[in-house]
């Protein structure tokens, strides 16, 4: 997909902004609903940062790009 005023899927997103927590307005979503398109509102290396860039905007999705464990780590539940 080209990108027009920003809009990119959602792999793309992941790959363009690994390691970053992203807010991002859903452009268009899939036959199940889930976002296929979006465009990158905001973006921080710690989520609680993000929130406080995005707070006054209404209806974006919060998502991380990148792996929730890193490679090498183990995580306990």
């Amino acid at each position: 997909m080209d990108k027009i005023d920003g809009v990119m899927t959602v792999a793309q997103a992941r790959k363009r902004y690994a390691g970053n927590w992203m807010a991002l307005e859903v452009v268009s979503r899939d036959k199940n609903q889930f976002p296929r398109t979006v465009r990158l509102i905001a973006k921080a290396r710690d989520q609680r940062k993000l929130h406080e860039k995005v707070r006054t905007f209404a209806g974006n999705c919060i998502a991380f790009a990148g792996p929730v464990v890193p490679k090498g780590k183990v995580a306990l539940f």
